[in-house]
């Protein structure tokens, strides 16, 4: 009696569905194509949100320059001002985004060079 075991077989998706279950778990160490492409989607990810953010200023600033010209009337000029620094905003904005990013990939060169040449 002590040597019977409970043993139970997995279908062949199931399997598959428990072994990347348990690699989310098990702690493994990376490859160095998965440590670049961490690398690479921190430094996306860092430039990418203030670019979000100025974009949102941008349009919000554009939004209440249509306002004053639209809808209060008597603002018009203030609004076509208003309106085109908003424009001006949103225009910088993707120049801004590459810059960053190049500054932070110039940042994590040395590393990536380091991991890449493994």
């Amino acid at each position: 009696m002590e040597d019977e075991k409970y043993s139970y077989r997995f279908s062949k998706n199931e399997e598959e569905e428990l072994k990347n279950l348990k690699d989310k778990y098990v702690a493994r160490e990376k490859t160095p194509l998965e440590q670049v492409r961490d690398i690479e989607s921190e430094v996306n990810k860092q430039a990418s949100i203030p670019s979000y953010t100025i974009g949102i200023i941008g349009s919000i600033v554009l939004g209440i320059g249509m306002c004053l010209t639209m809808v209060w009337t008597r603002f018009f000029a203030l609004g076509i001002i208003i309106g085109i620094i908003g424009i001006a905003i949103i225009a910088i904005n993707y120049p801004l985004y590459v810059k960053r990013i190049q500054k932070l990939r110039k940042a994590q060169a040395e590393k990536v060079a380091k991991i890449a040449s493994c």
